[in-house]
């Protein structure tokens, strides 16, 4: 596998290698790999909970039940509300 890096790049892992931190560029690509991995798996695991809570939220909503009315109740029911103290 080839892999092109930017100069900046390319000076990131040899400074790693140069400081001794790394033995190899290898090195370092791998750890930088891993750590992708790990932080990827942890959002997925966050996605993944959620998704459950809000599933739980939407299952946990209790439907309403609708009655048909005529306009006149309608309105009863508005100049109660507007006539309250």
């Amino acid at each position: 596998m080839n892999i092109t890096l930017t100069p900046e790049e390319e000076a990131f892992i040899a400074d790693k290698v140069n400081r001794g931190l790394y033995s190899s560029s290898t090195d370092v690509i791998r750890k930088a790999l891993q750590l992708l991995a790990k932080k990827e798996a942890a959002m997925d695991e966050e996605q993944a909970q959620k998704r459950q809570t809000a599933q739980a939220i939407l299952d946990s909503i209790q439907p309403i039940k609708l009655q048909r009315c005529s306009t006149d109740v309608i309105r009863e029911e508005r100049e109660r509300l507007n006539n309250r103290p």
